[in-house]
């Protein structure tokens, strides 16, 4: 479309230079025709029409992850698919992943370890990451996600996002004492039974089983535990 600027200044107003605000969401080229005139009608126009070009530089939007859980001492299996944002194409062709916390962070083949910080392909993060929580760890794990049109920091754009791994806590193997007594007589010492070294307050309880030749009763020596208490 053609718009004239019926204004003593026009000349003034143009040679100052004009502003463009591109499309939202669009980096195609954007233009716009110029052709000189002795006055704001058509019969003023002289000379030939020139293009002036805009050229729209494309820019990362926020991107979203999807959070994942797995038990402690286990690499997850679910979870952490990096999309680009719904504005963005192919443009988008890398991510920036920082900030690891409480584990290592791996691609989709559970084994290919990802740097902290590095850039992953958009291939890469959209099949889905792994993350493998630091030995005896339980809480939440985390990493740092930001969209990127190139593997460098000048391609960044958008928000930081962060993706969260719950990581549930997991009973280790305890420990119990042996003891010995006589025939017909009750045991005073040893069977005392303890958490693993790698776990504290979670483990709350112990699982008794497997009784035999015999009754089991706590320190008290009269109150009775029975298989599967």
């Amino acid at each position: 479309w053609s718009s004239d600027v019926c204004s003593s200044d026009l000349f003034a107003q143009a040679n100052a230079g004009l502003k463009f605000t591109p499309t939202a969401n669009s980096f195609a080229t954007g233009s716009f025709s110029v052709q000189a005139s002795l006055n704001n009608t058509v019969a003023g126009l002289g000379g030939g029409i020139v293009q002036a070009q805009i050229t729209v530089s494309a820019v990362a939007d926020t991107p979203s992850v999807t959070n994942s859980t797995t038990n402690e001492d286990t690499q997850s299996s679910t979870g952490l698919v990096i999309s680009r944002n719904a504005a963005d194409g192919a443009e988008v062709t890398h991510f920036r992943i920082s900030n690891i916390t409480n584990g290592q962070l791996f691609k989709s083949d559970g084994v290919t370890l990802i740097g902290d910080p590095s850039f992953i392909t958009f291939a890469e993060a959209n099949a889905g990451l792994k993350f493998t929580p630091s030995a005896n760890f339980f809480g939440t794990g985390s990493f740092n996600v930001q969209a990127s049109t190139s593997a460098t920091p000048a391609g960044l754009g958008g928000s930081v996002i962060l993706a969260q791994i719950t990581v549930n806590a997991v009973a280790d193997t305890p420990s119990v004492t042996n003891a010995a007594t006589s025939e017909d007589t009750q045991t005073s010492s040893g069977l005392v039974i303890s958490r693993n070294a790698a776990d504290g307050a979670e483990v709350t309880h112990f699982r008794i089983t497997g009784i035999t030749n015999g009754t089991l009763f706590q320190n008290d020596g009269t109150t009775q535990i029975n298989n599967t208490d």
